[in-house]
Formats: structure tokens, sequence, C-alpha cells
């Protein structure tokens, strides 16, 4: 975000290579912190997946046999 605030107008690309070189240089915890809300967080998206699958199939269900659940 910061980086955004410093740099409106650059790149996306730009900006993925200034990341890029950023995460290269930080320590072991300093990468674990993040490493740990990427991994709160996949667990987060595979619980709404699962969700939004189960509604999906369910609206499929009720559309081909005509009928409400």
């Amino acid at each position: 975000m910061k980086l955004n605030l410093e740099n409106p107008t650059l790149p996306f690309l730009e900006k993925v290579h200034i990341i890029a070189e950023r995460w290269k240089f930080l320590s072991k915890e300093e990468k674990n912190k993040f490493e740990e809300i990427a991994k709160h967080d996949r667990i987060r998206y595979d619980a709404e997946m699962d969700t939004y699958q189960q509604v999906k199939f369910l609206f499929f269900f009720e559309k081909i046999f005509n009928i409400k659940l």
C-alpha cells in the first residue's frame, strides 16, 4: 500500500520487481509474519470456497429439477 502511495503512476510490473527485491532482504522472522498471515488467509479462502461450491451445487440442483430446497 505504501508503495502505491509513494509511486501512484509506477507500472504494475515495476511494483512487483520492487516488492520482490524488498522480500529478498527481509529477515526470516519478518518473512514468517507474512507467511503466517498467508497460511491463515488460505484456510479462510478454502472454507469460503467450500461454502460457495455447496451453494452453487444447490442452485444448479434446484434449476435442473425445478424445485426449491
